[in-house]
Protein backbone atom coordinates (compact mmCIF):
# COMPACT_ATOMS: atom_id res chain seq x y z
CA UNK A 1 0.00 0.00 0.00
CA UNK A 2 1.29 3.45 -0.32
CA UNK A 3 2.46 6.09 2.17
CA UNK A 4 -0.61 7.95 3.05
CA UNK A 5 0.03 11.71 3.36
CA UNK A 6 -0.74 12.08 6.99
CA UNK A 7 -2.07 14.73 9.55
CA UNK A 8 -2.25 14.53 13.43
CA UNK A 9 -5.80 12.17 14.41
CA UNK A 10 -5.28 12.71 18.33
CA UNK A 11 -6.77 10.11 20.81
CA UNK A 12 -8.20 11.52 23.98
CA UNK A 13 -9.56 9.23 26.98
CA UNK A 14 -10.92 10.51 30.14
CA UNK A 15 -12.09 14.37 30.27
CA UNK A 16 -13.21 14.73 33.47
CA UNK A 17 -13.06 16.22 37.45
CA UNK A 18 -11.43 13.04 38.55
CA UNK A 19 -8.54 12.52 41.47
CA UNK A 20 -5.19 13.55 40.11
CA UNK A 21 -4.31 9.93 41.08
CA UNK A 22 -6.12 8.63 38.36
CA UNK A 23 -6.00 10.95 35.33
CA UNK A 24 -2.86 9.20 33.69
CA UNK A 25 -4.48 9.12 30.80
CA UNK A 26 -7.27 11.95 31.43
CA UNK A 27 -7.45 15.68 31.14
CA UNK A 28 -9.90 18.00 33.08
CA UNK A 29 -12.85 19.69 30.94
CA UNK A 30 -10.97 23.44 31.19
CA UNK A 31 -8.17 21.80 29.60
CA UNK A 32 -9.85 20.05 26.56
CA UNK A 33 -11.96 23.64 26.07
CA UNK A 34 -8.76 25.24 26.03
CA UNK A 35 -7.66 22.68 23.75
CA UNK A 36 -10.25 22.97 21.31
CA UNK A 37 -9.38 26.95 21.46
CA UNK A 38 -5.92 26.42 20.86
CA UNK A 39 -6.50 24.43 17.52
CA UNK A 40 -9.13 27.47 16.46
CA UNK A 41 -6.71 30.27 16.99
CA UNK A 42 -3.42 28.36 16.12
CA UNK A 43 -5.61 28.00 12.33
CA UNK A 44 -5.88 24.38 12.56
CA UNK A 45 -9.10 23.11 10.86
CA UNK A 46 -10.51 20.21 13.04
CA UNK A 47 -12.30 17.95 10.87
CA UNK A 48 -14.67 14.58 11.54
CA UNK A 49 -12.64 11.26 10.84
CA UNK A 50 -14.52 10.56 7.69
CA UNK A 51 -13.21 13.49 5.84
CA UNK A 52 -9.67 13.08 7.32
CA UNK A 53 -9.61 9.45 5.84
CA UNK A 54 -10.91 10.66 2.61
CA UNK A 55 -7.95 13.69 2.46
CA UNK A 56 -5.44 10.64 3.14
CA UNK A 57 -6.64 8.59 0.80
CA UNK A 58 -6.52 11.58 -2.03
CA UNK A 59 -10.46 11.23 -2.64
CA UNK A 60 -10.75 14.81 -0.96
CA UNK A 61 -8.79 17.82 -0.69
CA UNK A 62 -5.96 17.87 1.39
CA UNK A 63 -5.72 20.50 4.10
CA UNK A 64 -2.23 20.92 5.41
CA UNK A 65 -3.68 21.91 8.93
CA UNK A 66 -6.26 19.40 9.23
CA UNK A 67 -6.77 17.61 12.35
CA UNK A 68 -9.37 15.06 14.16
CA UNK A 69 -10.33 14.17 17.41
CA UNK A 70 -10.75 10.18 18.15
CA UNK A 71 -12.11 9.10 21.77
CA UNK A 72 -11.32 5.66 23.28
CA UNK A 73 -13.28 3.42 26.06
CA UNK A 74 -16.81 4.66 25.53
CA UNK A 75 -16.08 6.69 29.08
CA UNK A 76 -19.53 8.49 29.96
CA UNK A 77 -17.74 11.48 30.23
CA UNK A 78 -18.07 11.64 26.25
CA UNK A 79 -21.47 12.07 26.93
CA UNK A 80 -21.56 14.25 29.82
CA UNK A 81 -18.39 16.30 28.91
CA UNK A 82 -17.26 15.89 25.67
CA UNK A 83 -20.69 16.46 23.32
CA UNK A 84 -21.78 19.51 24.48
CA UNK A 85 -18.14 21.63 24.07
CA UNK A 86 -18.10 19.71 20.49
CA UNK A 87 -21.73 21.08 19.77
CA UNK A 88 -20.83 24.46 21.49
CA UNK A 89 -18.54 24.74 18.10
CA UNK A 90 -20.23 22.76 15.64
CA UNK A 91 -17.86 20.16 15.82
CA UNK A 92 -17.59 16.06 15.00
CA UNK A 93 -15.21 13.54 16.34
CA UNK A 94 -14.66 10.00 16.31
CA UNK A 95 -16.02 7.21 19.28
CA UNK A 96 -14.32 4.06 19.79
CA UNK A 97 -16.59 1.55 21.90
CA UNK A 98 -15.93 -1.56 23.67
CA UNK A 99 -18.81 -3.15 23.41
CA UNK A 100 -18.83 -5.35 26.67
CA UNK A 101 -18.63 -2.43 28.87
CA UNK A 102 -21.82 -0.24 27.42
CA UNK A 103 -23.41 0.85 30.82
CA UNK A 104 -21.08 -0.62 33.34
CA UNK A 105 -17.72 0.27 34.46
CA UNK A 106 -14.16 0.23 32.51
CA UNK A 107 -10.54 0.65 34.14
CA UNK A 108 -8.05 2.77 32.86
CA UNK A 109 -4.47 3.85 34.71
CA UNK A 110 -5.26 3.59 38.59
CA UNK A 111 -9.15 4.22 38.53
CA UNK A 112 -12.22 2.68 37.09
CA UNK A 113 -14.65 4.76 35.63
CA UNK A 114 -18.58 4.65 34.08
CA UNK A 115 -19.19 3.67 30.58
CA UNK A 116 -22.39 5.46 28.45
CA UNK A 117 -25.33 3.34 27.87
CA UNK A 118 -26.86 2.73 24.63
CA UNK A 119 -29.14 5.85 24.93
CA UNK A 120 -26.10 7.81 25.30
CA UNK A 121 -23.85 6.69 22.61
CA UNK A 122 -27.01 6.80 20.42
CA UNK A 123 -27.27 10.81 20.98
CA UNK A 124 -23.49 11.17 20.13
CA UNK A 125 -24.96 9.09 16.49
CA UNK A 126 -27.65 11.23 16.27
CA UNK A 127 -25.42 14.32 16.81
CA UNK A 128 -23.25 13.37 13.64
CA UNK A 129 -20.60 12.06 15.89
CA UNK A 130 -18.97 8.47 13.97
CA UNK A 131 -19.55 5.56 16.38
CA UNK A 132 -16.15 3.14 15.59
CA UNK A 133 -15.59 -0.38 17.19
CA UNK A 134 -12.98 -0.80 19.49
CA UNK A 135 -13.43 -4.82 20.19
CA UNK A 136 -15.60 -6.47 23.26
CA UNK A 137 -13.11 -5.16 26.09
CA UNK A 138 -10.62 -2.55 24.27
CA UNK A 139 -8.20 -5.27 24.38
CA UNK A 140 -5.03 -4.71 22.75
CA UNK A 141 -3.76 -7.30 19.66
CA UNK A 142 -1.49 -9.21 22.26
CA UNK A 143 -3.90 -10.15 24.69
CA UNK A 144 -5.64 -11.86 22.42
CA UNK A 145 -4.57 -15.84 20.55
CA UNK A 146 -4.82 -14.72 16.39
CA UNK A 147 -7.94 -16.81 16.13
CA UNK A 148 -9.66 -14.31 18.32
CA UNK A 149 -8.71 -11.22 16.14
CA UNK A 150 -11.65 -11.01 13.86
CA UNK A 151 -14.34 -12.61 16.00
CA UNK A 152 -13.96 -9.71 18.49
CA UNK A 153 -13.84 -6.79 15.72
CA UNK A 154 -17.03 -9.14 14.19
CA UNK A 155 -18.70 -8.72 17.44
CA UNK A 156 -18.23 -5.34 18.75
CA UNK A 157 -19.12 -4.04 15.33
CA UNK A 158 -22.25 -6.39 15.19
CA UNK A 159 -23.27 -5.12 18.48
CA UNK A 160 -23.09 -1.20 17.73
CA UNK A 161 -24.98 -1.41 14.18
CA UNK A 162 -27.92 -3.82 15.67
CA UNK A 163 -28.23 -1.18 18.76
CA UNK A 164 -27.82 1.87 16.47
CA UNK A 165 -29.06 0.83 13.34
CA UNK A 166 -25.87 2.20 11.82
CA UNK A 167 -22.69 1.52 9.57
CA UNK A 168 -19.51 1.09 11.55
CA UNK A 169 -16.69 2.05 8.92
CA UNK A 170 -13.37 2.00 11.48
CA UNK A 171 -11.71 0.27 13.99
CA UNK A 172 -9.59 1.45 16.76
CA UNK A 173 -7.06 -0.48 18.65
CA UNK A 174 -5.21 1.25 21.59
CA UNK A 175 -1.92 0.00 20.76
CA UNK A 176 0.23 -2.15 18.51
CA UNK A 177 -1.28 -3.01 14.87
CA UNK A 178 -3.04 -5.58 12.86
CA UNK A 179 0.09 -7.81 10.73
CA UNK A 180 -0.70 -8.45 7.25
CA UNK A 181 -3.77 -11.28 7.21
CA UNK A 182 -5.34 -9.37 9.70
CA UNK A 183 -5.48 -6.46 7.66
CA UNK A 184 -6.71 -8.09 5.08
CA UNK A 185 -9.61 -9.16 6.82
CA UNK A 186 -10.79 -5.90 7.80
CA UNK A 187 -10.63 -5.05 4.06
CA UNK A 188 -12.49 -7.63 3.30
CA UNK A 189 -15.39 -7.32 5.05
CA UNK A 190 -15.68 -3.73 4.29
CA UNK A 191 -13.90 -1.40 7.12
CA UNK A 192 -12.45 2.30 5.51
CA UNK A 193 -9.93 2.02 7.70
CA UNK A 194 -7.75 0.94 11.20
CA UNK A 195 -6.49 3.25 13.83
CA UNK A 196 -3.98 2.57 16.72
CA UNK A 197 -1.72 4.21 18.92
CA UNK A 198 1.79 5.72 17.38
CA UNK A 199 4.55 4.65 17.21
CA UNK A 200 3.93 1.45 15.01
CA UNK A 201 7.77 1.64 13.74
CA UNK A 202 5.73 0.82 10.09
CA UNK A 203 4.47 3.30 7.65
CA UNK A 204 0.74 3.90 8.25
CA UNK A 205 -1.22 2.44 5.23
CA UNK A 206 -5.28 2.34 6.25
CA UNK A 207 -5.13 -0.58 7.99
CA UNK A 208 -2.50 0.60 10.96
CA UNK A 209 -2.83 4.69 11.19
CA UNK A 210 -1.01 5.67 14.04
CA UNK A 211 -2.85 8.07 16.38
CA UNK A 212 -1.35 10.47 18.56
CA UNK A 213 -2.18 10.22 22.26
CA UNK A 214 -3.41 13.53 24.57
CA UNK A 215 -3.03 13.42 27.75
CA UNK A 216 -1.48 16.83 28.74
CA UNK A 217 -3.69 19.61 29.80
CA UNK A 218 -0.30 22.27 28.40
CA UNK A 219 -1.76 23.70 24.74
CA UNK A 220 1.85 23.87 24.16
CA UNK A 221 2.34 20.51 24.17
CA UNK A 222 -0.72 20.06 22.08
CA UNK A 223 0.60 22.31 19.74
CA UNK A 224 3.69 20.12 19.54
CA UNK A 225 1.38 17.18 19.26
CA UNK A 226 0.48 19.26 16.00
CA UNK A 227 3.51 20.30 13.92
CA UNK A 228 4.82 18.60 11.04
CA UNK A 229 7.76 17.97 12.72
CA UNK A 230 6.33 15.63 15.42
CA UNK A 231 4.01 14.03 13.06
CA UNK A 232 7.17 13.36 10.61
CA UNK A 233 8.71 11.14 13.87
CA UNK A 234 5.57 9.68 15.31
CA UNK A 235 5.75 6.23 13.31
CA UNK A 236 9.63 5.89 13.45
CA UNK A 237 12.39 4.56 15.94
CA UNK A 238 13.37 7.86 16.31
CA UNK A 239 10.29 8.99 17.87
CA UNK A 240 11.08 6.45 20.49
CA UNK A 241 15.02 7.71 20.84
CA UNK A 242 13.04 11.42 21.20
CA UNK A 243 10.77 10.30 23.87
CA UNK A 244 13.30 8.47 26.44
CA UNK A 245 15.20 11.32 26.33
CA UNK A 246 12.73 14.16 26.26
CA UNK A 247 13.86 16.22 23.39
CA UNK A 248 10.60 16.53 22.64
CA UNK A 249 10.17 18.94 25.53
CA UNK A 250 12.69 21.63 23.48
CA UNK A 251 9.71 21.77 21.07
CA UNK A 252 6.93 22.57 23.92
CA UNK A 253 9.44 24.76 25.24
CA UNK A 254 9.79 26.13 21.51
CA UNK A 255 6.01 26.95 21.63
CA UNK A 256 5.60 28.03 24.71
CA UNK A 257 8.73 30.75 23.98
CA UNK A 258 6.41 31.77 20.74
CA UNK A 259 3.34 31.96 23.05
CA UNK A 260 5.22 34.52 25.42
CA UNK A 261 6.55 36.75 22.77
CA UNK A 262 3.45 36.94 20.67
Amino acid sequence: MARLRERPVFIYHQIGDYPEAQMGYGITPAAFRAHLDCLAQSGFDIIPLERMIAQIKGEAPFSPRAVSLTFDGGFRDAWEVVLPLLRERNLNAAFFIPTDFVGKENSLFAGTFPCMDWTQIRELAEADMTIGSFGRRGATLREMPEAEWREDAKASRKAIEDRLGIRVRFHAYKEQYPNRSLQRWFAEEGYEAVLTQCPTFRRSNLFRIGRIQVDDDDVNILKTKASNLYLFFKDTRTWRFIRQSKLDRLMHFFFSFLERKS
